[in-house]
């Protein structure tokens, strides 16, 4: 017997929809002795890695996911009622999560401007690769088509997703937040499962971390509406339930389902990796005797790429800087390889900034140096690897000097 893990959660990532931080499902989980946690934000793995930290420092097994919007017309905002199906997609280890941070990242990029991305089932299917797919809440394609023309039309929804990702991937999910048609919603889909030999789980469907948290949940659905909470009445949940619950009350609320609690804590047991798995291995190069420089990585670069600052590199005399300033560095996967350097320098005597116009400009004091690497253009993982190479010659009435400083920039 599998110990309860929840497998269908979200967190303040999915903005203006779940309502507590990563951390505090993660305490919550914790504290309920769940066996596992997966994180299934909105369109996005924006809260992961603060929430496979704040899991490892408890111990607890995390699963990486996100619940997909296929064929939305808005962005959520602004309607009580989002348009557009859903699916949760779990991620079968590090394999999973990259295939599944490629179609997410590539949607955004591709939606050019803040806003839900544009997904259609063509898209999802041709990127799926070690996924496990669960049917989804009540935007979930089974549920709208019970609910639009019944049972037959759900076994249909559940026979093209069997085509489209597999019988082994595809897991029917039952949930109860107290409604009146929760069991009989989830004896048909049920029946469903067994008829079609998929896999079937119970999950709680999460908003929030415990039934305290719901009139935060409540707000935040009026925000993401744009209506006051009164216009709002009606279009929320009844009752507090969708929070984490524990092994005990989950085995109480679906005893009606023999073994759908135990598949959920092996499912869990079976996707569960440390998030450092997917962690960029980069070669390090120790700093030169004698040179401390420090390194702050920067995300504010221009053209959507990244940047880092090398500040307070001293110039103890004269120098100019040599027309070209060498970024040693390698880049994986297909992105362009656009890179843009510029260089500044602090006036000694001021204390205000200046740059480096020609080279035949002298400074002394100490130099900062911005370099932005371009990611646009291109689709994959990318990784920036090595150091900083500088070169400078000295303009007094020393013999020219030639020398490079390697710096870590992994």
């Amino acid at each position: 017997m599998a110990r309860y893990a929840e497998l269908h959660a979200h967190s303040g990532f999915s903005f203006l929809d779940g309502a507590s931080d990563p951390e505090e499902l993660v305490a919550e989980a914790a504290r309920l002795e769940l066996s596992g946690l997966a994180l299934t934000d909105h369109a996005g793995l924006y809260g992961v890695v603060r929430f496979a930290e704040a899991a490892r420092a408890l111990g607890l097994p995390t699963v990486i996911g996100a619940e997909l919007t296929l064929g939305a017309t808005d962005d959520r905002t602004g309607v009580p009622d989002p348009s557009g199906e859903h699916l949760v997609v779990l991620a079968e280890g590090p394999d999973g999560y990259v295939a599944l941070s490629r179609l997410l990242g590539e949607a955004h990029l591709a939606r050019g401007e803040k806003g839900t991305p544009r997904l259609t089932r063509a898209e999802v299917v041709e990127a799926a690769s070690s996924w496990r797919v669960l049917t989804g809440c009540r935007k979930g394609p089974l549920n709208q088509a019970l609910l639009r023309d019944g049972p037959a039309a759900a076994r249909r929804a559940l026979d093209e997703l069997v085509a489209d990702f597999g019988r082994d991937r595809v897991i029917v999910e039952l949930w109860d937040h107290g409604a009146i048609d929760d069991v009989a919603r989830n004896d048909v889909l049920a029946d469903l499962a067994v008829r079609a030999g998929v896999g079937l789980v119970a999950t709680n469907n999460v908003h929030y971390a415990t039934p305290l948290d719901f009139p935060r949940a409540q707000v935040l659905a009026a925000t993401r509406a744009r209506r006051t909470l009164d216009e709002m009445d009606g279009w929320f949940e009844a009752s507090p339930l969708a929070h984490l619950r524990g092994d005990a009350e989950q085995r109480r609320r679906f005893a009606r389902w023999p073994g759908v609690v135990d598949a959920a804590g092996e499912l869990a047991a079976a996707l569960a990796f440390d998030l450092r798995l997917v962690a960029p291995r980069l070669p390090r190069f120790a700093t030169p005797e004698g040179l401390d420089v420090p390194v702050t990585y920067r995300t504010d670069a221009p053209y959507g790429g990244f940047s880092f600052w090398v500040e307070g590199f001293p110039l103890p005399r004269l120098y100019k800087i040599s027309e070209s300033l060498t970024l040693t560095a390698g880049v994986t996967g297909e992105y362009s390889r656009s890179l843009i350097l510029t260089s500044k320098y602090q006036d000694p005597a001021s204390g205000q900034p200046g740059s480096f116009r020609s080279s035949e400009q002298r400074a002394e004091g100490n130099l900062t140096l911005r370099l932005y690497f371009n990611l646009l253009g291109g689709t994959g993982h990318a990784g920036l690897f090595g150091g900083v190479a500088w070169r400078f010659f000295a303009v007094d009435d020393n013999p020219l000097i030639s020398e490079s400083k390697r710096l870590g920039g992994g």
